[in-house]
């Protein structure tokens, strides 16, 4: 098992503190991700996709050849069926910072409680 990045979106209510960081995705919706330099894998609900792409986004999946499922996330294996490429902006004292091209794997899941739509789990592939 690898370490855990999650994304909370702004609009769940957060019952404790959290060392979450603003960010905003593909420029259109604004979230929080709560970072950890070691994770290794990205992982990316459709639910958060689908709002990106009613808000204009264009975003380009890439199928998975097979299955393929995650680990780490949860008690269970969840399955990823594509990949995508997201572009991330985070606003610092000395100004954006903007990481582009970021691989996510799309999962039809939720991720566990506090994990919201998106964020970038500490995950094996199987």
């Amino acid at each position: 098992m690898k370490p855990v990045l999650a994304v909370i979106p702004t609009d769940q209510a957060a019952t404790t503190a959290s060392p979450a960081i603003p960010c905003v995705v593909m420029s259109t919706v604004e979230t929080s991700i709560t970072s950890d330099s070691a994770a290794e894998v990205s992982v990316v609900t459709t639910k958060l996709l689908k709002q990106l792409s009613a808000r204009g986004a264009w975003i380009a999946q890439q199928a998975l050849t097979g299955t393929a499922g995650v680990t780490g996330i949860g008690d269970k294996p969840v399955p990823v069926k594509s990949k995508v490429k997201l572009d991330l902006r985070f606003s610092t004292p000395g100004g954006p910072l903007i990481l582009q091209n970021v691989i996510y794997w799309v999962t039809d899941q939720p991720l566990p409680p506090g994990g919201g739509d998106y964020g970038t789990i500490g995950v094996q592939l199987r």
